[in-house]
């Protein structure tokens, strides 16, 4: 299998000790898409194998992208303030297996060498490079009983650094004190099942130092709920202890090889912590800083049951693509500087010699979103490397840069890798504007080859297959006659993989043998052709059982429940329909049916008022225009019936 890998995930050493700032001469991610059809799932990631250590200074050939290693990162406003916990949710089935995969991460090495970690993105949407690995136990510090199993022991260097000499800080302070830590970051970064952020290896959950009755720390199997009085809210009775908690804080704040941007943590343990701090007579300048960064989040958990430390963007991670929001880095202008200033070589490195350096020159573009470059990033789809091709066709992807759409179309119809192809017609389907779009449908029936990475072997599906795919998962109604054209010849697996994807496009079973397979979806074709989309869609939910009468707020709460259902086209076309009415918000593209329907439940708790009131107000409307109907229909017999004087 051809693997994506430019910087390694290396584990720190057992036996690392912390500095102790107190006494600096002392030491002591795949994205497995959902199966939405079994024959056409794609992995977009490719994982290490468990235990598997590479160093930095083993170099790979040119890698062979993936179809998703230039995704755009998008910010969202919140971002700084949006955390969500749900270590307190009761025990459910998880939907994959732990520990969590590592994600190798492709990131180029061009006129900038670096050292250790790069954190790309922000910590919603972004993925952490070259990470470094927690161990699970160490002299001051242990990952907490629930946490250690899930692989989210991962993190930037400088967040891990820092974490472990807090640690020897607290210890040095008071003997026997051990750090206990909740989830980082999975190895790669990326989405985790139980946060919203802790995507690029700058945040970490740490829980309180907590006291029993003999002022002894005991080790905790996962998160703890202190209550404002200072009490844990649940058996054993536990202290929130401010001397040891606060010198935790202090030895954050105190770090220098770290830019601290908040520490979640809950009003009242805010005030105790604080309070200590003033009782202690620390600096006033200290105080102020502890003050600035200790946050109650808003719209979130209160964080009532750990500390959660988010580092800015190092200077040098912002000059690599790591992106702020929320508080702004003090350096944030120097670091914009450096941006500038590569921008020239960047463009450049895409006239290289070495293919490795234009394919780098490209995506690091693209990661920067410099959208004024797409034209010099467009030549490469004519470059005689094939890899180099398919970054261009991502960055341009990445960049959104439409205007493009032709001469994508231009190089697919030339191109004679598998592979490329692949990634030319899956980047039309991206765009998704009108021109990409017919050019897809016109595709259908293209039959040269095309490859897609499926787990460890590689489907040879063809271009026109990869188009029908595409447009069958958008609800693309205008293609069904192409694809049935497809199906009248498609013979074995592909007759399978056509009838799944019609069922995913119109969200209609139609059963029958294999063998009757195209002339019974003509036949239904023939008969719903002049029904609305939405009707058959909507027709789909109440042939499952699910009482959806509209794909708009009044049935955002059985779209709910239709995410878990276990056909395949019902969860599919229940998530697309509250994607579209959460706008996008939440990306649940990627996650089985259980995350699915948690995120999408996350977002319909949170907007409960505002679907109901909305609901209530188009049921209103269409009320009101079922009123207008009767009275426009009968309108024209009442003027019949009106005799004048003339008559």
């Amino acid at each position: 299998m051809q693997q994506d890998v430019q910087r390694h995930c290396v584990p720190v050493e057992h036996n690392q000790p912390g500095r102790s700032l107190l006494n600096p001469s002392g030491g002591s991610l795949s994205t497995l898409l959902p199966t939405i059809f079994t024959l056409v799932a794609v992995i977009l990631t490719v994982g290490c194998a468990p235990g598997e250590t590479r160093m930095p200074s083993q170099k790979p050939p040119l890698p062979a992208p993936t179809l998703s290693d230039s995704r755009p990162l998008p910010r969202r406003s919140g971002d700084h303030l949006l955390e969500q916990t749900t270590e307190r949710r009761g025990v459910e089935e998880l939907p994959f297996q732990l520990p969590l995969p590592i994600t190798e991460r492709y990131h180029p090495e061009l006129e900038l060498p670096y050292d250790g970690s790069i954190s790309i993105g922000t910590v919603t949407t972004g993925y952490l490079v070259g990470g470094k690995q927690l161990p699970l136990d160490g002299e001051h510090h242990r990952v907490t009983t629930t946490q250690r199993e899930r692989g989210t022991n991962w993190g930037s260097s400088e967040l891990i650094d820092a974490l472990l000499t807090a640690a020897a800080d607290v210890a040095e302070k008071h003997p026997g004190a051990t750090m206990q830590i909740g989830n980082i970051a999975k190895g790669g970064g990326g989405d985790i099942f139980w946060s919203v952020s802790h995507n690029s290896g700058r945040d970490a959950d740490i829980a309180f130092y907590l006291l029993d009755d003999q002022k002894r720390q005991p080790p905790l199997d996962n998160l703890v709920q202190v209550g404002s009085d200072g009490w844990t809210t649940a058996e054993p009775k536990l202290l929130f202890d401010p001397k040891r908690n606060w010198t935790l804080v202090k030895s954050f704040i105190l770090n220098e090889n770290i830019q601290l941007q908040y520490i979640f943590v809950s009003r009242p343990l805010r005030a105790k912590l604080l309070a200590h701090a003033t009782k202690k007579k620390e600096s006033p300048d200290l105080i102020a800083k502890a003050e600035a960064l200790l946050v109650q989040p808003a719209g979130a958990a209160p964080h009532d049951d750990h500390f959660h430390i988010r580092l800015h963007c190092s200077v040098a991670d912002l000059a690599e693509g790591c992106q702020e929001v929320g508080r702004a880095l003090p350096t944030a202008e120097t670091a914009a500087n450096r941006v500038s200033e590569r921008l020239p070589k960047l463009r450049k490195l895409l006239r290289s010699k070495d293919p490795e350096k234009r394919a780098g020159a490209a995506f690091m573009l693209a990661l920067f979103g410099k959208r004024e470059y797409s034209s010099d990033i467009a030549r490469l789809l004519r470059d005689i490397n094939s890899n180099v091709r398919i970054r261009a066709t991502n960055a341009l992807v990445t960049l959104r840069a439409t205007e493009h759409t032709k001469g994508i179309l231009g190089r697919l119809n030339e191109e004679h890798d598998p592979t490329v192809r692949t990634a030319l017609v899956d980047a039309l389907g991206q765009m998704g504007t009108v021109n990409a779009i017919a050019g897809l449908r016109n595709l259908i029936a293209d039959q040269r080859p095309a490859n897609r990475i499926l787990g460890l072997a590689t489907d040879y599906s063809d271009v026109g297959m990869e188009a029908a795919r595409i447009l069958a998962l958008r609800g693309d109604r205008l293609a069904i006659p192409m694809i049935l054209d497809r199906l009248k010849m498609a013979t074995g697996d592909q007759t399978v993989a056509l009838d799944h994807l019609l069922t995913h496009l119109t969200n209609q079973e139609v059963p029958g043998s294999q063998a009757e397979t195209a002339a019974r979806w003509v036949t239904w074709y023939d008969t719903a052709r002049d029904d609305k989309y939405n009707d058959w869609v909507i027709g789909g939910f109440e042939s499952a059982g699910y009482p959806v009468i509209a794909l708009d707020e009044r049935g955002a709460a059985p779209l709910l429940d239709a995410v878990l259902d276990e056909r395949d086209h019902i969860s599919h076309n229940a998530r697309r329909a509250l994607q579209t009415l959460a706008e996008n918000d939440t990306d649940i593209s990627h996650l089985s049916r259980q995350g699915a329907h948690r995120a999408m439940k996350r977002w319909y708790d949170k907007n409960r008022f505002r679907i109901e009131k909305e609901a209530r107000k188009i049921a209103k409307r269409e009320k009101s225009r079922d009123r207008n109907r009767k009275l426009a229909k009968n309108e024209p017999r009442k003027r019949g019936n009106t005799r004048t004087i003339s008559d």
